[in-house]
């Protein structure tokens, strides 16, 4: 009678295949999926709170707060504790920039734009756009570290284990 075994080195050789895709492949997804999502909260979530900031300015003086430029921008101006870098524009109902918070944007971007209201009415828009770039790089570079090790710990897995296993 035949004993149906398990191949051991078959076995490991998979496990190691596993373990390096998920390696190479899946961490660096992982990596930019939560990079995004955080961008893209971290947007909306500023966006509002300018657009709440300067609705609060146009509700005191609805008629001419397209005028009042140097209070918008001091609303918009950018704190040096922040490490990000947004452009920020304010446009009235006919997409005229009212003002803006002018940074160089890398392509590609992502861009949030929030309703400003007097009175629960829309009378312009706040935009702010950010850049994906630094996103992507992080994750090239932890995609291209975890290729070279993956490759490392698949010449280990291929060769040093599976050869002992054989002999």
């Amino acid at each position: 009678m035949k004993v149906i075994g398990w191949n051991i080195p078959r076995l490991i050789e998979g496990f190691g295949g596993v373990l390096l895709v998920i390696l190479a492949v899946a961490l660096p997804a992982l990596h930019f999926a939560i990079g995004w999502q955080s961008q893209y909260e971290h947007l909306r979530t500023e966006t509002e709170i300018y657009a709440r900031q300067v609705s609060s300015l146009i509700n005191r003086n609805p008629d001419m707060w397209k005028y009042e430029t140097i209070r918008i921008e001091g609303i918009l101006a950018k704190r040096l504790e922040d490490p990000h870098t947004e452009s920020l524009r304010i446009l009235d109902l006919e997409r005229n920039i009212v003002t803006q918070r002018k940074e160089r944007i890398g392509w590609p971007g992502m861009t949030r734009t929030h309703p400003l209201m007097d009175s629960g009415v829309i009378v312009g828009s706040l935009e702010e756009s950010a850049s994906l770039r630094p996103l992507i790089v992080e994750t090239a570079v932890l995609a291209t570290a975890g290729t070279g090790i993956t490759l490392l710990l698949f010449v280990l897995f291929r060769i040093y284990p599976i050869s002992a296993l054989r002999n």
